[in-house]
């Protein structure tokens, strides 16, 4: 079940995928006013922040909080629907760097060039380091057991209904919104604190914050993925 997608092959392509859309991105951009594409950031900046740094890092990766069975299955479904890798494979490569953060055996950072970083997907995360309780749970057992079909699926249902493009463009955003995090969280090969930077990228780019303490929630003031997603939706202590 799990090396439907953990497999080296299946990396490539999502890497190859990936691309894709950052190609077919750029060449829809000319066709939208600054308007509507305006208007269009706004989500995707949202479920981009919500989907990738408050539950596929925050939570899957270090479990600093917890969302309800209902909104986690949601949030694992939507990972799925738009290809952003399994949430146990994502949680490993993250576990990986922070146990081997700026050395040449980080998955990603400074320690390696562009391309590496823009390759990042191409590399099979650990077993050993996907989170036990998330192996053992049917909500990510099911995601990964119907990743590429959940995918394929809402994709194909997303082009029917006439927003395919937008479909494309967010899976688009969410790779450039992973990948120049990765490099530029970490100057150096020491992680850092960016306030300008974590604006624009939900709180992540408090980075040394982060490091030095991985399991807090909330990572610095201006952290748009705490404050609008996990202060309201942690169920810890309610």
């Amino acid at each position: 079940m799990i090396t439907n997608w953990i497999g080296k092959r299946t990396g490539y392509v999502h890497t190859t995928f990936y691309m894709l859309c950052v190609l077919l991105a750029i060449v829809w951009l000319p066709s939208y006013s600054i308007i509507e594409l305006s208007v269009w950031f706004v989500p995707f900046y949202l479920l981009a922040a919500y989907l990738i740094s408050g539950f596929q890092h925050r939570y899957c990766s270090h479990k600093s909080w917890q969302p309800s069975l209902r909104v986690e299955s949601i949030s694992a479904f939507l990972c799925a629907a738009f290809l952003l890798t399994p949430s146990m494979g994502w949680a490993s490569t993250h576990r990986t760097h922070h146990k081997h953060t700026d050395t040449d055996k980080d998955p990603h950072g400074n320690a390696h060039s562009i391309l590496r970083n823009f390759l990042v997907f191409n590399y099979p995360p650990k077993m050993t380091l996907i989170p036990r309780w998330m192996l053992r749970h049917p909500v990510y057992q099911l995601q990964a057991k119907y990743y590429w079909e959940t995918g394929i699926v809402v994709g194909a249902l997303m082009f029917l209904v006439g927003l395919g493009t937008a479909w494309v463009s967010f899976i688009a955003f969410c790779y450039i919104f992973q990948v120049t995090l990765n490099m530029i969280g970490h100057l150096n090969r020491n992680p850092v604190n960016n306030t300008i930077g974590a604006i624009m990228w939900g709180g992540e780019l408090y980075h040394k914050n982060h490091h030095d303490k991985p399991s807090l929630s909330q990572f610095g003031l201006f952290d748009a993925t705490y404050h609008f997603f996990i202060k309201h939706l942690d169920t810890r202590g309610k």
